[in-house]
């Protein structure tokens, strides 16, 4: 077993997740409101975010439903990144994403269902997302993905292979 920075599983990071989600823009009389009703049993005053999404996203991309209760450490690097990576995209709350080589742990048959998956939510006008901020150390990766590139060296930064249609 592996050690593992996040407490839990999966389900109950998703589950903490959604809940900073669905209360990042409720007012301080709607939380007093809300944590008198849950004292008295009245249940949650909210509706809770819809988390459905996300688990679709990891099962298209081959995450068994049992692997959403293991712990973290019991989980392989590629099991971990795209559980993580389909709740970022599941959620669709964010409108930009930093991804830090977000394919590393996976086989090059997965890395691409991941890559054309993020590359279409992107584009899609149903989705929030509006930019992928993708660092990869594999230029065919970048080429792949991308449409603006910047090259960070021990000379500096520069922009390159700019695609005139963006």
């Amino acid at each position: 077993m592996r050690p593992s920075l996040l407490p839990g599983s999966p389900r109950d990071f998703l589950k903490a997740v959604s809940s900073f989600s669905v209360h990042k823009h409720t007012s301080a009389k709607a939380s007093v409101a809300r944590n008198l009703s849950e004292s008295f049993g009245l249940g949650p005053s909210e509706p809770v975010m819809d988390t459905h999404e996300a688990f679709g996203v990891a099962e298209s991309w081959g995450i068994q439903p049992e692997l959403w209760d293991r712990s973290w450490a019991n989980l392989s690097g590629g099991e971990a990144q795209r559980i993580v990576l389909a709740i970022a995209v599941g959620l669709d709350t964010a409108e930009v994403l930093l991804l830090d080589e977000p394919s590393s742990a996976l086989d090059s048959e997965t890395s691409s269902k991941v890559e054309k998956h993020l590359v279409a939510e992107v584009k899609s006008s149903d989705s929030k997302l509006k930019a992928i901020i993708w660092i990869t150390h594999s230029p065919e990766q970048g080429q792949r993905v991308g449409t603006r590139f910047i090259r960070i060296s021990y000379g500096g930064v520069r922009e390159e292979n700019v695609d005139p249609g963006v």
